[in-house]
């Protein structure tokens, strides 16, 4: 009797498992990176075309809100600002400026999971809390799209990321649209890079622009217990801070 009983367990889960993953094969998330920095207020419109074992972001648009001539939209060339997440041989690859491309390895990201639920078009999705490049981030994902990816850079959840706000306000990855087995996101490969663009990895990476990265970026001042003023540099780029 205990045998047919875990018999059935098994294959009641083996069956919703497949079911899942039949059901959800593939999509195209559309969502945009909202920046609250004080020199940097804009919103870059973006699309996450992702299956179970591939993910590209690519920006599609920048709306700047601090241009002196008020707001202006950029339309942004196909695949020139990307972020390839290839799962199966674990790695990431993306533009970090007009001359470099990135390619990395894809580190184990530490998530907490939150008790918190929330609606998100159609979908309930469940938060999660953690560190990625450097910033802590509140995500939400939808446990019913068992698709371990999501915008930009984030993966590593039992589920699709929809939406991301980190802690301190300064970005917000907000949902736009998502379209669920879409013909065009069965096949999705890395773009084809220009043989003018140089790819390195981290360490690369970080020698060659890491003396330019902290020359551009403000120091941050605050107080400790007894009062006494501490200056800290951060090192960035954009969305990532680089140890």
């Amino acid at each position: 009797m205990k045998t047919f009983f875990f018999l059935l367990v098994f294959i009641t889960f083996t069956s919703i498992n497949i079911f899942c993953q039949s059901k959800f094969k593939n999509g195209e998330l559309k969502y945009s990176i909202l920046n609250n920095m004080a020199d940097n207020k804009s919103e870059i419109k973006c699309t996450s075309i992702f299956n179970n074992f591939v993910t590209i972001s690519s920006h599609d648009s920048l709306i700047n809100n601090n241009n002196k001539f008020g707001r202006t939209a950029i339309i942004i060339p196909k695949n020139m600002i990307f972020q390839f997440k290839d799962f199966k041989n674990k790695q990431i690859v993306s533009t970090q400026n007009a001359s470099l491309v990135l390619k990395d390895s894809l580190n184990i990201i530490k998530w907490k999971i939150e008790k918190r639920t929330k609606k998100i078009g159609n979908l309930i999705c469940k938060m999660a809390t953690g560190k990625i490049y450097g910033r802590n981030y509140e995500v939400w994902y939808c446990p019913d799209i068992p698709i371990s990816s999501g915008p930009w850079k984030f993966y590593g959840l039992p589920g699709l990321i929809l939406e991301a706000s980190e802690l301190n306000g300064e970005h917000k990855f907000q949902f736009t649209s998502l379209k669920l087995n879409v013909e065009s996101s069965s096949k999705i490969e890395l773009p084809v890079i220009d043989k003018k663009v140089k790819i390195v990895n981290k360490k690369e990476f970080l020698k060659i622009v890491g003396i330019q990265i902290k020359n551009q970026n403000k120091p941050i001042i605050s107080s400790s217990k007894d009062g006494e003023t501490i200056i800290k540099s951060k090192t960035g780029n954009g969305l990532e801070i680089w140890d």
